[in-house]
């Protein structure tokens, strides 16, 4: 397997702005589904 090349310091294109990767992210978008359809049950609360 090769390893992943390091992402600091890599330049856009010059066809893309960073404005054309800010508007369809949306963060935590099915949190809400995953709680209503999460079915977890603690048995042995730690602490």
């Amino acid at each position: 397997m090769k390893k992943a090349k390091p992402t600091s310091g890599v330049k856009l294109r010059a066809e893309y702005t960073r404005s054309d990767f800010s508007g369809p992210m949306v963060r935590g978008k099915y949190a809400k589904r995953l709680r209503e359809s999460s079915n977890i049950v603690v048995l042995k609360p730690e602490g």
